[in-house]
């Protein structure tokens, strides 16, 4: 008897799945950060505000709301269909303040929701993005925000 309840919780324990179980191995795996893609549009033009007035990255500063520099880039390329695009880094901070040369400070908050899977990558989405004092629109599937001088 006492085999038979040695063998029954032997298959208990190793039988038994928790969370981390249904987590796959993430630890070789390299990841995109969550970005969001920026175009600052002249609102009377419809022209790019970043070309127009040939703003260079050296033009630009990203904080987020401690006031720590962000890491960004700005898409240079003439001949990309992005040229003039800014490409923002999620902060864990939720809140990015984009000053550019000229303009009045942009300030950014936004949440990021929880994973929807256990997905290595599934970072969660950028949500409830707002952009202090400028008309904007944010394309949430496509990460890209618009704003509006």
């Amino acid at each position: 008897m006492k085999g038979i309840l040695i063998v029954l919780f032997f298959i208990l324990v190793v039988g038994c799945e928790t969370n981390e179980s249904n987590k796959p191995d993430c630890s070789a795996v390299l990841c995109a950060a969550l970005t969001i893609s920026v175009n600052i549009i002249d609102e009377e033009t419809n022209d790019n505000y970043i070309i127009e007035n040939k703003i260079t990255k050296n033009d630009i500063e990203v904080t987020n709301s401690k006031n720590e520099s962000n890491y960004f880039e700005l898409v240079s390329n003439p001949t990309s269909p992005y040229n003039g695009t800014i490409l923002l880094y999620a902060s864990h901070e939720n809140t990015l303040v984009l000053n550019i040369k000229n303009l009045d400070e942009m300030t950014i908050p936004y949440e990021v929701s929880s994973p929807k899977t256990n997905e290595c990558c599934d970072l969660g989405d950028i949500e409830n993005l707002m952009v202090d004092n400028y008309p904007f629109e944010f394309d949430s599937e496509l990460k890209k925000l618009t704003i509006y001088l």
